[in-house]
């Protein structure tokens, strides 16, 4: 996984996806092998973000997750870990990249996946 995290970052083939939160429009990177994104939901509520996908075979999904639409802190404003599900079962998840505004993840897909979930501490304001 590491050498297909590596290409992807080295090769900035990084997809855009428009994903509107409390009216205010997001654009989201992201880059996925095995699958194709169906679409992307922000859930305002449930401090989450869920993927919807069609997994063809194993493969991997990296997001850059802008830090104003999900974000994980801690006190002392540390970052703490999203929890990732893959279908509803508990995902292997990296953390690749990390800075005052996104956090790149990478997730690992196994072949017939649907749904990626990304839990947060919360999901922003627009204001």
């Amino acid at each position: 996984m590491k050498k297909i995290i590596h290409e992807i970052l080295n090769n900035k083939r990084w997809v855009t996806y428009n994903l509107t939160v409390e009216n205010r429009t997001h654009n989201l990177k992201y880059d996925i092998y095995g699958a194709k994104i169906n679409h992307f939901k922000a859930d305002q509520n449930g401090s989450r973000l869920v993927v919807s996908i069609n997994s063809i075979t194993d493969g991997i999904f990296i997001i850059k997750v802008p830090r104003d639409i999900l974000d994980g802190k801690k006190q002392l404003n540390g970052d703490t870990t999203y929890t990732v599900f893959v279908d509803g079962e508990n995902s292997v998840v990296r953390e690749i990249q990390n800075s005052n505004d996104i956090r790149t993840l990478a997730v690992e897909l196994m072949q017939g996946n649907k749904e990626i979930e990304i839990l947060g501490a919360a999901i922003a304001d627009s204001d």
